[in-house]
């Protein structure tokens, strides 16, 4: 009795695939993602790449003559509106019904906008069906239409396509396929039979989530009809992660549930499903398989202005932009060079520092506050934007005064000028400065004359002196040097005690190096034995 269930069963297959039935004709994919162009031939040429594709369905697995179906076929864009492809096809519907054929595509491509455009698809179809009543297990052996032996009908026909597409994401699709309901001749002709093909309808929508850069989900619903059955639906969804790994599931109404694999390796995928049926038959099957496999050549992978958009999805492949603007650069309405979407005053140009709004210039000297250093007081661009200044508060600007650091006079470029008073003190300072013999410590002798140089410098705070040591060529010249030192410190070190800042002398020695006399008399010696004495004006 098990037995003549299966064949029975086999035997409604067969009527399902040929005769008017109340029953879809054509091939259920369960991987209809994979190739598209197959049940809409708009899709075609409309993919970033060219894909040619095995495909392998078997259906119902544990029926003996179980259908299975074959296709191999591709599609390519011949130019950016017009693609081109096509599939044969072998479809054995229970071991004694088969059907082959091949189909050619066409689509033309119209762009609506930048973000969405609509296809047109036409396929022709040429198909044929064998008929071997040798391989099917009548219960009544007498039968008449299991009685041609094997039978043969060629029929053509068509498919049609609508196909429109926005921003890459959202995709809506009608189809409508064995338009030409080509009649089956010599197949099973017996009176009564009315072996036909009867016109089958598609509607497809589907959007294409991203949520993060690796991450992305597509949910789907595909509506399958006949003039004579009522709708069936198709509930997928899919998830891809780093364009390298798809899983998702299949709900179709009232028949099964579906597992899908997918993995794409460069240029390579493979996508496996497994179908477990939901429909009065789950008792007599083990599911059906289907796998794709498929290889993308001509896959549009450039990036030319290397900005992480692929040029088939930049709008602007030429210019590097974000893919929150579709590869293009943002607009830069002030041409301050940052971006409007960036750019808080997007009408005045400024730094990216600023946000791209140009720098205040409190009082208005031409010098932005972020460089100005007297913001609130108008100066000068030379002066970064301070007035003029006059460190010395002599009333000559420091650029015009050769002493800026010395209160002076403009009769002497700022120079403070020296009186002959002040000449006779350093003159009587310097030549009466007698030192103790091959000694640094200054002879008493010379104290009233150091004191009133120590007044001169109280009363002239900015002024500063330079000492410089010399002696005569008596003696080795390390001693010399050493005692030139130590009797210009001492001079400086008298006026410390005086009460004059150190920081205002500057302190020089040269031994025997700079004679200002021979050194062969004493007369010459003795002048050679001395500390120079000079003002110094900063």
């Amino acid at each position: 009795m098990k037995k003549i269930i299966k064949y029975s069963l086999v035997v409604l297959v067969l009527c399902f695939g040929v005769t008017t039935v109340f029953a879809q004709q054509q091939t259920r994919f369960t991987q209809f993602m994979w190739h598209e162009y197959i049940i809409n031939p708009a899709y075609t040429g409309g993919l970033a790449y060219n894909p040619v594709q095995l495909s392998y369905r078997k259906q119902w697995q544990g029926f003996n003559g179980s259908p299975e179906t074959f296709t191999f076929g591709g599609h390519a864009a011949l130019n950016p509106k017009m693609g081109l492809g096509a599939m044969v096809f072998k479809d054995n519907m229970g071991g004694a019904i088969t059907q082959t054929g091949i189909m050619v595509n066409y689509a033309y491509r119209v762009r609506l906008n930048k973000q969405s455009n609509l296809s047109f698809g036409l396929s022709g179809i040429i198909n044929q069906f064998v008929f071997d009543n040798t391989k099917i297990n009548a219960l009544n052996v007498n039968d008449p239409s299991f009685q041609g032996g094997v039978q043969k009908s060629t029929a053509p026909d068509a498919m049609f396509g609508i196909l429109y597409k926005y921003k890459q994401k959202l995709t809506i699709g009608f189809s409508s396929s064995q338009l030409v309901q080509s009649k089956l001749k010599n197949l099973n002709d017996v009176p009564g039979a009315n072996n036909r093909l009867i016109r089958h309808y598609n509607a497809q929508i589907s959007y294409n989530f991203i949520v993060n850069d690796k991450l992305n989900i597509e949910p789907s619903l595909l509506a399958k009809a006949t003039e004579v059955t009522p709708m069936q639906l198709d509930v997928n969804l899919r998830g891809w992660y780093q364009n390298l790994l798809m899983l998702g599931f299949t709900y179709r109404h009232q028949d099964a549930f579906a597992a899908l694999l997918g993995v794409k390796y460069k240029n390579m995928f493979v996508g496996y499903s497994y179908d477990i049926s939901t429909s009065a038959i789950q008792s007599y099957n083990n599911g059906s398989h289907e796998i794709v496999m498929g290889y993308h050549f001509g896959a549009k992978t450039e990036d030319t202005d290397k900005d992480g958009v692929l040029d088939h999805k930049d709008k602007c492949p030429d210019a590097a932009g974000p893919k929150e603007n579709n590869g293009c650069p943002w607009g830069d309405t002030d041409k301050d060079g940052v971006a409007d979407n960036l750019d808080k005053c997007p009408d005045a140009a400024g730094p990216k520092e600023n946000n791209g709004c140009p720098w205040g210039d409190k009082d208005s000297d031409g010098v932005a506050d972020n460089v100005d250093q007297c913001p609130d007081v108008a100066g000068s661009k030379e002066d970064n934007g301070c007035p003029p200044k006059d460190t010395d508060k002599d009333g000559i600007i420091d650029k015009l005064d050769k002493c800026p650091m010395t209160m002076g006079d403009a009769k002497n470029s700022g120079c403070p000028i020296v009186s002959d008073n002040q000449k006779a003190i350093i003159s009587k300072a310097i030549s009466n400065l007698e030192f103790e013999n091959n000694s640094g410590n200054i002879a008493k002798g010379s104290f009233i004359a150091l004191d009133m140089l120590a007044i001169l410098l109280s009363e002239k705070s900015d002024w500063k002196m330079r000492f410089a040591g010399h002696t005569d060529n008596v003696g080795n010249d390390e001693f010399n040097m050493t005692l030139s030192k130590q009797r210009s410190e001492a001079v400086r070190d008298y006026l410390v005690k005086k009460g004059i800042s150190t920081e205002r002398f500057f302190v020089e020695h040269y031994g025997e190096t700079k004679p200002i006399a021979p050194n062969d008399t004493p007369q010459g010696r003795e002048k050679n034995r001395r500390v120079e004495m000079t003002f110094v004006f900063d």
